[in-house]
């Protein structure tokens, strides 16, 4: 950003002042390029990246001068906003010089697919004006049910996903299980589901009971409660996480899924690693002989209700 904001990025205007012999035309589309906006904003391929963006402007209306058009689209922008902004900057001005100084063709989808995967990674809330919604009390439902999902994934597309299902705090039943996923989102998603479909076949709820899910994955949750799949790309991912929103509204009020803190799981994520490690799957009881660090997490203490974060409930 201080470089674009300092105009001292390669793009073709900057560098025909420098040597003449340089065109100004925009190495990419050969407009006349007579102002340095026209790289970031106004090429088609650039115009492409922010029409699919979540960050909303209109691309016509920007000023033709770089710090005056970054001004115009960060002024009403909550901090969030500005970071996935400026990273979606940064992954397309990569995209930009793999175009010009490879010979490569430029791919929009490409940039924002790096977008949401460093969306995920940060699991950082995207979500335009208006259409936030205020975060919902949490409350702990002393006699129901508490699953901890969670779920590991490596570049072989190995996965491991696991649900730690407590009843009234105390853990009576584990779920382990190995897969081959494309991503880590889709592994998390496989771990919800999973979860649910292990509630609606194995357990036994009392009209006065309620379940609640606790997931590490913020867009993931996101997407649950708001019926939001503006960063699924995945059509498998997709079709999970509308069957896991139809289970949802099918049991009511009965459950409820939250985001927590990664530290809050730290047992389920260790099971999903050996899942994925081992290929192996396991359900039933916790079996202390075999996991011995699982004594640890027999029990949800307060401290980890006081990490459920505010969002969507």
């Amino acid at each position: 950003m201080w470089r674009l904001l300092s105009h001292v990025l390669p793009v073709s205007q900057n560098v025909h002042r420098r040597i003449d012999r340089v065109s100004p035309r925009c190495q990419r589309c050969e407009q006349e390029n007579k102002f340095e906006v026209h790289a970031f904003f106004y090429c088609p391929g650039s115009r492409a990246v922010w029409f699919g963006s979540n960050v909303g402007f209109r691309v016509e209306e920007l000023p033709l001068e770089i710090n005056e058009a970054v001004r115009h689209i960060v002024q009403n922008m909550e901090e969030d906003d500005i970071r996935c902004f400026a990273y979606t900057l940064w992954e397309l001005w990569k995209e930009r010089n793999e175009a010009v100084i490879n010979k490569k063709r430029f791919h929009p989808h490409k940039v924002l697919q790096q977008v949401r995967n460093w969306l995920m990674d940060q699991n950082v809330q995207i979500v335009q004006g208006s259409q936030k919604r205020a975060p919902q009390a949490y409350q702990y439902h002393r006699h129901g049910w508490q699953i901890l999902i969670d779920a590991s994934w490596d570049n072989t597309k190995a996965s491991g996903t696991t649900n730690l299902i407590y009843k009234g705090g105390n853990l009576v039943a584990m779920q382990i299980a190995r897969h081959d996923l494309n991503d880590p989102f889709l592994a998390e998603t496989i771990a919800m589901q999973e979860a649910i479909n292990h509630i609606l076949n194995h357990m036994q709820i009392q009209p006065h009971e309620h379940v609640q899910i606790f997931s590490d994955c913020f867009n993931l949750v996101q997407a649950v409660n708001e019926e939001d799949m503006q960063f699924v790309q995945s059509w498998r991912t997709q079709l999970s996480i509308q069957s896991i929103i139809q289970q949802v509204r099918d049991m009511g009020d009965k459950i409820t899924v939250h985001h927590i803190a990664r530290e809050a799981i730290g047992p389920a994520h260790e099971l999903a690693n050996w899942a994925r490690r081992s290929q192996q799957n396991y359900q039933g009881p916790p079996n202390l002989i075999r996991w011995p660090s699982i004594q640890q997490a027999r029990r949800l203490h307060t401290g980890f209700f006081q990490q459920v974060e505010e969002a969507p409930p």
